[in-house]
């Protein structure tokens, strides 16, 4: 990479990081980034039940609960970030995400 590619890139990230920032202090911002803590501690709690219950077994529900977040999140940003992406429907590709790693985790009769 030549010196003109870096400060190209460096004005591109420096934009990013503005653009970031401004998006972070907007109110509906806040409003969001105070839902997703939320929404992962109700996750927590229904992997941790469904461990108590034997529907799942996880040595770590810390760890599975936060799997599956990073799943989700990743797939909802996918769908949000590239809509035109030549996705298969929404649904089944939501399915099997979280058919993945909960069959990895299901207990086993």
């Amino acid at each position: 990479m030549d010196a003109q590619e870096r400060k190209t890139r460096h004005k591109a990230n420096g934009r990013r990081l503005v653009l970031d920032a401004a998006m972070l202090n907007s109110d509906r911002a806040q409003v969001k980034l105070q839902r997703g803590p939320a929404c992962c501690d109700n996750l927590r709690r229904v992997t941790r039940r469904a461990v108590a219950d034997g529907y799942l077994v996880a040595d770590a529900p810390e760890a599975t609960a936060q799997a599956l977040w990073a799943g989700v999140y990743g797939v909802a940003s996918l769908l949000i970030a590239h809509p035109s992406f030549p996705l298969v429907v929404q649904r089944k590709l939501i399915d099997r995400l979280l058919a993945i790693p909960l069959c990895g985790a299901r207990r086993r009769y």
